[in-house]
C-alpha cells in the first residue's frame, strides 16, 4: 500500500473547517493550509505507517507545500463533496494523489474547477466527525477513562479526627 502524509498544525486545520461550516450555501471553496512536512509512503503496511511518519517526518515551518481541501455542501442532497491535495505554494505541483489530472494541459488541483471532474461524497456530518479530530479524542479519552478500573489510591486512616488533639504531645 502507499499512503500520503501532511503535519500541519490542528488550529489551521480547524480555522479551514470552520470557515467553511460558516457558509451556507453550494459554492466550491478551495481552503489551502501550510503544511509543515508531507512525503510520500511507498510499499509500507497500513500497521507501520505512523511508526514511518515518526521516523521520517522533518518539521519545516518554511515548508513550500500546502494541503489543499476543496469541498462543496450539497444541500439536496445533504451530502458534501471534498477531494484533497497537496500543492507547492507557487507552482502547479500536485502530490498526495493517484494520479494527476489536467484537462487542456492544465491541472486542475486547486481550482473550482475540480468538482467538474473528480470529488469523493459523503453525509456532511460523517467528514466532519472525521477531521475534528479534537472533539473526537476528548470522545475517545472520555470512554477510555470510563472503561478503565477504578483505583483505589487513598490511603485511609482509622483514626477519629475527633481524638487526633489527644494524641498531639506538642504542648
Amino acid at each position: 500500500m502507499d499512503a500520503y502524509y501532511c503535519i500541519l498544525y490542528y488550529k489551521d486545520l480547524q480555522k479551514a473547517l470552520d470557515f467553511f461550516e460558516e457558509k451556507n450555501d453550494d459554492e466550491v471553496y478551495v481552503l489551502r493550509i501550510k503544511t509543515l512536512d508531507s512525503k510520500l509512503l511507498k510499499d509500507i503496511k497500513e500497521k507501520d505507517i505512523v511508526d514511518e511518519i515518526i521516523a521520517n517526518a522533518i518539521v519545516k515551518p518554511n515548508y513550500d507545500r500546502n494541503l489543499v481541501l476543496t469541498l462543496q455542501n450539497n444541500k439536496k442532497a445533504k451530502t458534501l463533496l471534498f477531494h484533497f491535495s497537496n500543492l507547492h505554494e507557487i507552482f502547479n505541483d500536485v502530490e498526495g494523489v493517484r494520479q494527476p489530472f489536467s484537462r487542456s494541459g492544465r491541472s486542475v488541483y486547486g481550482s473550482v474547477n475540480l468538482f467538474n471532474y473528480l470529488y469523493f461524497a459523503v453525509a456532511k456530518d460523517k467528514f466532519f466527525d472525521i477531521l475534528k479530530l479534537k472533539e473526537a479524542l476528548m470522545r475517545a479519552e472520555i470512554d477510555r477513562q470510563a472503561e478503565a478500573p477504578l483505583e483505589d489510591n487513598i490511603e485511609w486512616d482509622n483514626t477519629d479526627s475527633a481524638n487526633a488533639d489527644e494524641d498531639d504531645d506538642t504542648d
